[in-house]
C-alpha cells in the first residue's frame, strides 16, 4: 500500500512538472509582455539592418576594420546597444567594464536611458 500511494504521487509530481514546464510555451499572452513591447522596435531595426548598414557602422570606428568581431560589433552597433569612444576608436580588445556591461543589458531590453550630454554614463544622477 505504502509503496502504491509513493509511485501514484511520483507520477503525478513528474505529470506537474512537464505540465509547469510547458505552460509558459502554451500560454497566449507570451507575445504581450512589457519586455516584447520594448523590443518589437529593437527587432523590426534589426530585420531592416541591410550591408550599407552595416558598412556604414563598420566605418566609425577606426580600429576594427581587421577584427575578428566586426560583423557583430557592427550589428549590434547599428541597433544603437553599443557605441565606440568620441576619438572614433572601439577598442574591442579591451575588458569590457560592470557599468558597460549593464548599460548594453538597458538597451538590448528596449530601454534608452537618458543621459545628460558630457556627462559619464555611469555617473548616478542626483534628482
Amino acid at each position: 500500500m505504502k509503496n502504491n500511494l509513493r509511485k501514484a504521487v511520483s507520477v503525478i509530481l513528474v505529470i506537474s512538472f512537464i505540465l509547469l514546464g510547458a505552460y509558459p510555451a502554451l500560454a497566449d499572452n507570451a507575445a504581450d509582455t512589457t519586455t516584447a513591447m520594448r523590443m518589437k522596435p529593437l527587432l523590426d531595426k534589426y530585420n531592416g539592418l541591410t550591408q550599407t548598414n552595416l558598412d556604414t557602422e563598420l566605418a566609425k570606428y577606426s580600429d576594427i576594420k581587421s577584427h575578428w568581431g566586426k560583423n557583430f560589433i557592427s550589428k549590434i552597433s547599428a541597433l544603437e546597444i553599443i557605441s565606440g569612444y568620441p576619438d572614433g576608436s572601439f577598442r574591442p580588445d579591451e575588458k569590457l567594464l560592470g557599468g558597460q556591461y549593464i548599460l548594453m543589458l538597458v538597451r538590448a531590453i528596449g530601454y534608452r536611458p537618458e543621459v545628460p550630454q558630457g556627462t559619464p554614463y555611469y555617473v548616478p544622477l542626483l534628482i
